[in-house]
């Protein structure tokens, strides 16, 4: 009978054995990269999500002034918020009715994120020439002693998550650079340049600002003075005066002449929608939304600046 006993107590241990193998731990794949790549690019794209949340969480922190105190948001100064819909939040510093305001704004065009969430080729240089006016007017200001400010207005073409990184990133730049954050006003609201020119008008007009300088790449240069002049010269009232700048983009003569193919197509599906926004700043001004500076719309052709 132990005999027995002891025979079955072995099948049944030689059975566990088998059966542990066969669910063990796999073979290794040798010979073979995939399950290393697939990892790796799950992480990645994990951190990128990471990353585009975390840009449209601090953006938001910034709109409403917080800042993270250890983990817990702690309201610091205010700062001035996305153009819309918080447009009337934005202060006029009691200054806006004088008649000898004369604070000025830069816009930056953004450029697009590369597959890292880095800034593409041509925005650096935009920000530098960007930072390199503001400095410039800043220290006309001070030889003038003039009670005025320099808004720095990033400006991008998309609403959507790289939209938010991409405007971030051109903060950081800029803070960077010396620039105080409260004279940054960023907007990640607009879907197209054109929209982004109708709430440039919508600004200009709440902070009483007529000179406006727009810095972008010379291939780009012709749609953004077709959009800016045309909503911005739709009020006529209000006085603007624009001066068109173009940074380095490091073009080919190739890229150059598939760059004006891309954007003169580009100008001619937005006829309509230009217009449309035209009829639209006019309506506010009929409707008394916009405020009205005396003077006339004026502008200047492009001209070359440096990025260093």
């Amino acid at each position: 009978m132990e005999a027995m006993a002891e025979a079955q107590e072995r099948r049944r241990s030689s059975g566990k054995m088998a059966v542990s193998s066969a669910l063990g731990v796999r073979p290794r794949m040798k010979g073979t990269l995939l399950p290393q790549d697939s990892l790796r690019a799950r992480k990645a794209g994990k951190e990128a999500r990471d990353n585009r949340l975390l840009a449209a969480a601090g953006l938001d922190l910034f709109r409403r002034g917080l800042a993270f105190d250890g983990v817990l948001p702690e309201l610091v100064e205010p700062r001035h918020p996305a153009v819309t819909p918080n447009l009337n939040s934005i202060p006029e510093n009691g200054v806006g009715d004088s008649e000898d305001m004369s604070s000025q704004a830069i816009v930056i065009i953004g450029g697009s994120l590369n597959n890292r969430g880095e800034v593409g080729p041509w925005l650096p240089n935009r920000i530098a020439c960007g930072i390199q006016l503001y400095w410039k007017v800043m220290k006309t200001f001070a030889e003038q002693q003039a009670n005025a400010l320099c808004y720095v207005i990033p400006i991008s073409g998309d609403a959507n998550e790289q939209a938010v990184m991409e405007e971030e990133r051109t903060r950081e730049s800029l803070v960077g650079a010396g620039i105080s954050s409260h004279h940054i006003v960023m907007d990640c609201t607009a879907s197209s340049m054109i929209e982004n020119t109708v709430l440039l008008a919508r600004l200009l007009a709440r902070l009483h600002i007529q000179k406006v300088h727009v810095v972008t790449s010379e291939f780009q240069a012709p749609r953004v003075k077709l959009c800016i002049d045309g909503v911005l010269g739709a009020l006529d009232d209000l006085g603007f005066s624009v001066a068109y700048y173009c940074a380095p983009d490091d073009l080919s003569s190739a890229e150059r002449a598939q760059r004006d193919m891309a954007e003169q197509t580009l100008m001619l599906k937005t006829q309509k929608q230009l217009h449309e926004a035209i009829n639209q700043v006019r309506s506010l001004a009929q409707n008394g939304l916009l405020s009205n500076p005396t003077s006339r719309h004026s502008t200047r052709s492009p001209s070359r600046l440096s990025a260093s």
